[in-house]
């Protein structure tokens, strides 16, 4: 009887070990930015944090109306972590395995946020770099993003406020005189153009983040 006693106690310790170990071995980890795959159902806002909730698809379908006439691909990735690579390759790696912005004439614009580093990215495609120099990114991050963040609950709103500011510079490219002020403002010249994606224009900073009641 003993020795089936412990026989018995023996079998429930290995089998508490092995469920403690399956168990942790499917708790989720954050994705590797470089293997993330594109969101079908928000596909210009895919929020891998789940701070955003209901307010990532709303965000998507609005980038997607608001540059449907511009000819260029504005999109939204917040993930929870960069998994040890640097935010500068990040971007320029979503940039060209998503293609963003290959179907309106390489004109592609990805703003990137990992919440754990507190990093933020606007990678920008050659063809986009005359219009969005370094400058206007590193202004935009400033004075339209990093204000926002700080605040609980002004995530979605700070994304939203991005993309109007780019479609806003992106109209203000249409009038020559406008053109010509933006440019000095910024400046830089930024003249060069081609059919690759990434490798263009862009800003890196950090940034502050309130974690807000931003789920729905």
């Amino acid at each position: 009887m003993a020795r089936n006693a412990v026989a018995r106690w023996a079998a429930v310790a290995v089998l508490r070990v092995l469920c403690a170990s399956l168990a942790g071995g499917c708790r989720q980890r954050p994705r590797s930015p470089l293997s993330l795959v594109r969101s079908s159902t928000s596909p210009y806002c895919q929020d891998e944090t789940g701070q955003l909730g209901d307010t990532a698809e709303a965000l998507s379908i609005f980038i997607e109306n608001f540059f449907a006439k511009k000819d260029v691909e504005f999109t939204i990735v917040l993930l929870e972590s960069l998994q040890g690579e640097s935010i500068e390759r990040a971007g320029e790696r979503l940039l060209e395995t998503w293609r963003i912005g290959a179907d309106n004439h390489g004109r592609g614009v990805l703003l990137l946020l990992a919440l754990r580093e507190r990093r933020v990215r606007m990678e920008v495609s050659y063809a986009l770099e005359p219009i969005l120099t370094d400058a206007t990114c590193g202004r935009l991050i400033r004075d339209q993003i990093e204000p926002f963040l700080k605040q609980p609950g002004f995530l979605g709103l700070a994304l939203q406020g991005a993309a109007t500011f780019v479609s806003d510079r992106l109209n203000l490219e249409q009038d020559p005189v406008a053109r010509e002020i933006l440019h000095g403002w910024d400046r830089e010249d930024g003249s060069r153009s081609g059919p690759a994606l990434g490798g263009g224009a862009g800003s890196s900073k950090d940034f502050e983040f309130a974690v807000g009641a931003e789920r729905k």
